[in-house]
């Protein structure tokens, strides 16, 4: 399930039916849905929650209605029902149309000193009405043009008196009639449902919303469903009498104006022998292309060294620096798709694949957002999401001034490149703005050696470093058709900014795993990624979030899910870019992954002790032929699967513990 199930003390009280308001974004709501997300499943164990509606849309003004989707099998709506309201969900007043085998059921519960209202849908998983309701969600997610619409809509139709729960749901019906078919969610075959009675009374059914209002998804079926004859039984001449000229007095140009085109159509499997382009040939080149040809895909990367790690996994390479269109040109040419393993390459690497027809997966956005982290501050506040107080500086002045607004410490990052916690400083007082800006921008300041010189900036960031309880990541993986499936949460541990052990499933508390799934999700919709997006956050002491780092692609700390998971981050990206199903991200068993770095001076790589550390039969050892290490190099890994996670943590330790560089 989406939301881990763990027994909740919360009281199911009544709900009390009010007039509709459109009221600003609760911050609230994404907390409470995923408290009573675990109280449902407490019920109803083998069901899957949703949070639509408008109050799971960051940003997103509406009613504060916590709405929630349940999904269960074939045969078992009825059930799942009956076991809810025994935990105190009520049917809601004269709910005749939601019948037994369809339940809508009602409550409310108290968070915080707040009562917050909510709605429970059971439906059919297979139930085509639920990638209704759900894209619907997700388009408003990831278009901020379309919430403002909606926004506009909800707010029309109280301003022109609809207030009335029951009605303003079918006043918003034509819209999301309209948004369905624009953005092809809705199955071509399906008519609008809007169109005649008979194709809403064709077979009992439980659209979201239909009798309550403050769900994004509501009424997917249209007005007629809601009410007989549609909204001009409501409103005599229908949509054009609630606001004149109907939803071009809205948004000039209609739907169109909201949504030019929609989200990309269903991606065209791409099979194989099909080859796939890696921009990058370092270590997850390497097990993305070792994960591509288990299924018999062929494999070209381009990489600035001839020795790359996924050289020799390999059927062409093309030597080139990160800053050549003319190499990612060639690259591209007999490829079928074009991926990148690391988000520091020239976003014009990008323009010439794209420029030679092969699609590239995650997306253009995504990478440019990715790798630059004032784009990537912005870009998170836009979404509404939480990140540590930041500032873009330009001088050691400005670095001055900055400092009084974020606080101290704070840490002085390169917006671009910095990984492993290279490029930054950590500042602890004032008096040392002058030298942290000398070290990073100065003449004689390193530079990231990944990086092309056009890519240099003398801006650089500024944040606040967060007071936080763990760190925690999330590999979210994004299909061509849509779909986000997030891996289980991963608990980090990072020595200088280097990556050292990640444990999963994450040993902290159920809601913080839910908030952090959800988010993942959520981000990866937003991105439109086609592919995997890992998202590294913070768990501060108040049990709240905050992003760290985006990166479109495969990532260290999801290295577990090789033999924690049914199905890799690795098989999953190559799934996803090539319009493959998902797999199954269910655990094999709790999981831990303890990175191998180098040591000592600058020397070929010799590694020892292999056999001592493949003594426990669950220990699993990656080495990722470098050929030569150094101190604090990424020159593989160590995975355990055990019973717990601290017990797969100690055994990849005590692995960890018998490898050594020989000289």
């Amino acid at each position: 399930p989406f939301y881990t199930a763990a027994v909740s003390d919360l009281v199911v009280g009544a709900y009390a039916s009010r007039p509709v308001v459109v009221a600003p974004p609760d911050p609230r709501a994404p907390a409470v849905a995923a408290t009573v997300a675990d109280l449902v499943l407490a019920a109803v164990p083998e069901g899957r929650v949703e949070h639509i509606g408008s109050t799971a849309v960051t940003g997103m003004p509406g009613t504060g209605i916590v709405d929630l989707l349940v999904l269960v099998a074939d045969g078992q709506v009825t059930a799942a029902g009956e076991r809810l309201a025994r935990h105190g969900f009520q049917r809601p007043a004269g709910a005749r149309r939601h019948a037994a085998h369809s339940p809508a059921l009602v409550g409310s519960v108290d968070w915080r000193g707040r009562r917050h209202p909510l709605h429970v849908f059971v439906m059919a998983a297979a139930d085509p009405e639920v990638r209704e309701i759900v894209g619907f969600r997700d388009a408003l997610r990831s278009d901020a043009r379309l919430r403002r619409a909606y926004a506009v809509e909800k707010r029309r139709l109280v301003d022109a008196g609809i207030v009335d729960p029951h009605l303003h749901v079918a006043g918003r019906a034509s819209f999301i009639d309209a948004a369905l078919e624009r953005l092809r969610i809705r199955r071509p075959e399906v008519p609008a449902r809007s169109a005649t009675r008979a194709a809403a009374t064709a077979r009992p059914r439980t659209p979201a919303g239909r009798v309550m209002g403050g769900s994004a998804s509501a009424a997917p079926h249209g007005l007629r469903g809601v009410v007989p004859g549609g909204l001009r039984d409501v409103v005599p001449g229908g949509l054009r009498d609630v606001v004149p000229g109907g939803l071009r007095d809205v948004v000039p140009g209609g739907l169109r104006g909201v949504v030019p085109g929609g989200p990309p159509d269903h991606v065209s499997p791409i099979l194989p022998p099909a080859t796939i382009g890696i921009l990058g040939g370092g270590q997850l080149g390497r097990m993305l292309a070792v994960a591509a040809r288990a299924i018999g895909y062929r494999i070209a990367i381009l990489d600035p060294d001839p020795d790359c790690p996924a050289h020799a996994v390999a059927d062409r390479q093309v030597v080139g620096s990160y800053d050549d269109p003319a190499a990612a040109a060639e690259l591209a040419r007999g490829c079928a798709v074009v991926t990148y393993e690391l988000e520091h390459v020239d976003a014009a690497l990008g323009e010439a694949v794209l420029a030679a027809g092969v699609p590239l997966r995650p997306g253009l956005r995504a990478l440019t957002v990715a790798q630059d982290r004032l784009a990537e501050r912005r870009w998170l506040e836009e979404q509404g999401v939480p990140v540590a107080r930041w500032r873009e500086v330009r001088s050691a002045a400005e670095l001055r001034v900055a400092l009084a607004h974020v606080g101290l410490p704070a840490r002085l990052k390169a917006p671009l490149g910095g990984y492993d916690g290279r490029s930054q400083v950590r500042i602890t007082h004032v008096s040392a703005a002058a030298d942290a800006w000398a070290a990073l921008a100065g003449p004689s300041a390193p530079r990231d050696p990944r990086l092309p010189p056009a890519m240099a900036r003398p801006h650089l960031l500024v944040e606040a470093e967060l007071p936080f309880t763990a760190e925690l990541s999330v590999v979210v993986a994004r299909g061509g058709d849509g779909v986000a499936r997030a891996f289980p949460v991963a608990r980090n541990v990072h020595d200088e900014g280097i990556l050292v052990e990640s444990v999963a499933p994450a040993p902290v508390a159920p809601l913080a795993v839910a908030f952090a799934r959800d988010l993942g999700e959520r981000l990866a919709v937003a991105l439109d990624v086609t592919g995997t997006l890992a998202v590294e956050m913070f768990l501060l002491g108040d049990d709240t979030l905050a992003v760290n780092e985006l990166a479109p692609r495969v990532h260290n700390s999801g290295h577990w899910t090789i033999e924690g998971c049914r199905t890799s981050q690795f098989e999953q990206h190559v799934r996803a870019i090539c319009g493959l199903p998902l797999g199954s991200v269910e655990m094999t068993g709790s999981a831990a992954t303890i990175n191998i770095l180098g040591s000592g001076p600058d020397r070929p790589a010799h590694l020892a002790g292999l056999a001592d550390a493949l003594a426990d039969p669950d220990v699993k050892v990656h080495v990722y032929d470098k050929r030569r290490v150094f101190e604090r190099r990424k020159m593989g890994h160590v995975t355990a699967v055990a019973g717990s996670p601290e017990e797969a943590l100690e055994r990849a330790r005590h692995a960890r513990r018998r490898l050594r560089w020989g000289h």
